[in-house]
């Protein structure tokens, strides 16, 4: 019963059905919100961005975990912007656009990493994570290849 969405003012948003706010969180600005929701708990909100330092143009991208009532459980900078995959336990599985895939506990620790270039994919990886029924996780890349990832 509860809409939640991001917008080009750097906020979070929650809205009830009535259209009524329920509550909004101040994040990194951005232009890219990938969301997922793990049983009605955590609201894992993966963020995408491009800004200027110095005259340099910079990435960057954080994956953030809220529980349903606003409250920032944690924040990682994990240079993302693709959709998280969430399993039955709540683990988040979050690409990078340096090619990784990282594992995230539903309590923010990282349980896995693994680096899709360091199997001579040098292209990086192009789609979200998918999770199979026996928890193998499968994701293409750029090069045209799919990895399934067990564990």
């Amino acid at each position: 019963n509860t809409i939640y969405f991001g917008t080009f003012d750097s906020y979070f948003y929650a809205i009830n059905k009535e259209g009524n706010l329920k509550w909004k969180r101040k994040i990194l600005d951005s232009d890219i919100f990938q969301i997922a929701i793990w049983k009605d708990k955590l609201i894992y909100v993966n963020i995408y961005c491009t800004f200027n330092l110095n005259n340099k143009q910079i990435e960057g991208g954080v994956l953030y975990c809220f529980s349903v009532d606003g409250e920032l459980n944690w924040s990682k900078k994990i240079f993302g912007g693709y959709h998280p995959a969430i399993d039955y336990n709540g683990v988040v599985y979050a690409q990078t656009k340096k090619g990784k895939i990282i594992a995230f506990l539903p309590n923010g620790k990282k349980k896995w990493k693994f680096n899709i270039r360091s199997v001579k994919s040098m292209f990086g990886l192009s789609s979200s994570p998918i999770l199979g029924c026996d928890g193998t996780i499968y994701i293409g890349s750029k090069d045209g290849r799919l990895f399934a990832i067990g564990e």
